[in-house]
């Protein structure tokens, strides 16, 4: 009777652990920018988070169509361009061409309609600011967000600050695709940008995420790279920007981890 009994609790702690981490009717699409990029378009490549993030949530589908070198952050030279496939900054290789991109790939029957859309971006609007966006911290979150009843009929070369951009670009999504959950990653540490700086465009993305009621999770706060370590002896990056293999490996599951817990947040 005793062993019946174990059995069943055994049972039942498989169940739900197994259901916390099998999410077979979502389809998921995620944005990004290099280390996103990293896994690969169908999310299967070593050195991509989202790689191991797939393997671990288990998703009905997951697509990813982030680009290396793209930003939150337009430029006044930024125009609807969803053709360009650039591997570094230009004013096209933004959030915003990954959105319209996504918008035609499923009016086109080509992806499933996504039920969660994750958005990791942010490194090289700091890393590229001097040169590309030098208006980067110009408007706050609260300043960006008093703007959203009209920011729809902003042209997007005259969004040309982080919170601006992290507004218009998810009031898009929110128009595109009304049913789909908005989760944001902040940037992770890296060596090539200050830790202040990274921790400021944290604080940006998170704001506006709390102003439009989407989750944020801090990736500069909770992720395995950690850029003081990294100068020391590079574990979890390759060059103390983009992910290694163990470092996807980590943040995958850890992000996957995070989302789970959003989600089931949700439904309490």
């Amino acid at each position: 009777m005793l062993k019946t009994i174990i059995s069943l609790i055994l049972l039942i702690i498989t169940t739900l652990a197994s259901a916390q981490t099998q999410h077979d009717t979502i389809d998921v699409a995620i944005l990004g920018d290099s280390n996103t990029w990293l896994g690969g378009d169908d999310c299967t490549k070593p050195k991509g988070w989202n790689t191991y993030f797939k393997a671990e949530f288990k998703p009905k589908s997951c697509v990813s169509l982030a680009r290396s070198g793209a930003s939150w952050t337009h430029t006044p030279q930024t125009v609807r361009n969803t053709a360009e496939y650039a591997a570094k900054p230009t004013p096209n290789n933004v959030i915003y061409n990954q959105v319209e991109r996504l918008k035609e790939k499923v009016d086109s029957t080509l992806i499933a309609s996504p039920n969660l859309i994750i958005i990791a971006c942010g490194t090289n609007d700091g890393w590229f600011k001097a040169k590309y966006y030098p208006q980067l911290f110009v408007r706050s979150a609260n300043e960006a967000f008093s703007k959203y009843d009209s920011i729809a009929q902003t042209p997007i070369n005259k969004i040309v600050t982080l919170a601006e951009s992290v507004v218009f670009n998810c009031a898009l999504l929110q128009k595109y695709f009304p049913e789909a959950r908005i989760i944001l990653l902040t940037p992770m540490q890296t060596t090539a940008v200050p830790l202040s700086v990274i921790e400021q465009i944290g604080d940006v993305i998170d704001n506006c995420g709390k102003l439009m009621n989407i989750s944020t999770i801090r990736q500069d706060k909770i992720c395995c790279v950690k850029s003081a370590d990294e100068r020391v002896k590079k574990v979890n990056t390759y060059d103390g920007t983009h992910t290694s293999i163990i470092g996807a490996q980590k943040n995958g599951k850890l992000i996957a981890l995070e989302i789970s817990k959003l989600l089931t947040q949700n439904q309490e």
